[in-house]
């Protein structure tokens, strides 16, 4: 026998053959002509003993001393007579095939992993530049940045300016169960989920090495330089009669900077 089946097989002709031995005070063994104690043979690497496998071969046929073939002891049709084994040699096949069937699961985990690993690994981030030309990127190709092959060649503002009084006064709608709020981050129950938010959701690089990991601290003080608006913390929260849990988070700081020399 090489694999489970084989194992499973046998094991259940084995514990017929005893509960029939116990019910009618012992079925007729098949003996050795030399002796030998009668076993099942199994896989090399199975992990116990081999004194319970079978170590003459007569007896593993089913021969009687004399070579004649001995009738079967359980079951019919001229089949040889299965070995006797006690309840501890059962116990050490039990725990053989139980080995098998973890061998494979794992080998069945490993598969699974490798699989999932060379399907990640087409998402992977680009080493090259010649590694980026060949991919795709569905959000960056939305936003207005240049092109990997774009040559740039004026410099002009993405949109002009809207005025004051045509800015949009409502917010935009959200999903049932879901509503705005405006942060107060001076409050350290406020900042603690915040903080709580972006430390177990926010960005992970590709390769799964780090997450980032701003500090209470951090937060406070990155939110709030010079001339910020606390309107601009806007958070999602979700809106139930159980729940008001800070689920989402978007925030802009007011920033002068200089991108083209007139």
């Amino acid at each position: 026998m090489n694999n489970l089946t084989d194992l499973l097989t046998t094991r259940d002709a084995l514990l017929r053959r005893k509960k029939k031995q116990r019910g009618s005070g012992g079925a007729q063994q098949a003996k050795a002509g030399d002796g030998g104690a009668n076993g099942v043979t199994v896989p090399a690497d199975s992990g116990f003993s081999s004194d319970v496998t079978n170590s003459n071969a007569a007896a593993a046929a089913g021969a009687s001393a004399d070579g004649a073939p001995a009738a079967a002891a359980a079951g019919g049709g001229g089949a040889a007579a299965l070995p006797h084994l006690d309840d501890f040699q059962l116990a050490k096949i039990k725990k053989a095939m139980d080995m098998l069937q973890l061998k494979q699961q794992q080998q069945s985990v490993l598969a699974a992993a490798a699989a999932a690993a060379n399907e990640a690994g087409a998402g992977a981030a680009a080493k090259t530049a010649d590694d980026a030309a060949k991919k795709s990127f569905e959000f960056w190709s939305t936003q207005p940045v240049p092109r990997l092959d774009e040559e740039v060649t004026t410099n002009e503002a993405i949109s002009p300016d809207i005025p004051l009084d045509k800015l949009r006064r409502e917010p935009y709608s959200l999903p049932a169960g879901f509503k705005w709020d405006t942060l107060n981050i001076d409050d350290p129950l406020v900042l603690k989920e915040l903080y709580v938010l972006l430390n177990e959701n926010y960005v992970e690089d590709d390769d799964n090495m780090f997450r980032f990991d701003y500090s209470p601290a951090f937060l406070h003080w990155a939110l709030q330089p010079p001339g910020s608006i606390r309107e601009w913390h806007c958070g999602v929260r979700s809106d139930t009669k159980k729940s008001n849990k800070l689920v989402g988070f978007i925030s802009a700081v007011p920033a002068h900077v200089k991108v083209y020399d007139a």
